[in-house]
């Protein structure tokens, strides 16, 4: 019974936690999001089978598409790969502010 009591209150102890505030620090939609990113057409870091496009090179190849304030990524899902060919075409974007705290939605 001890056990039981003990595990209680260190399960309703541990539950407690205090509320944070958080305030947004930006708003992206539309143009604004791809220019809150770089574009990086580099060779996979993870020598992965993954060709990373350009900019241009990825909008052309239909992987995203910007409408009003709506932007659209989109995987390649329509190339049939070659199995000693670079690997799908994809995007690797990097944003260009740094955060240390972050809620993501």
């Amino acid at each position: 019974m001890k056990s039981s009591f003990l595990a209680f209150v260190v399960l309703a102890v541990s539950g407690y936690t205090e509320a944070s505030t958080y305030s947004r620090t930006a708003s992206l939609s539309g143009q604004s999001f791809l220019n809150a990113f770089s574009w990086q057409a580099i060779a996979d870091p993870t020598h992965g089978r993954v060709n990373y496009l350009s900019q241009s090179a990825a909008q052309s190849a239909g992987l995203y598409s910007v409408s009003g304030n709506t932007v659209t990524l989109r995987a390649d899902h329509t190339n049939v790969l070659s199995p000693s060919g670079p690997g799908r075409n994809s995007f690797r974007i990097m944003s260009n502010n740094q955060y240390s705290t972050h809620v993501a939605m």
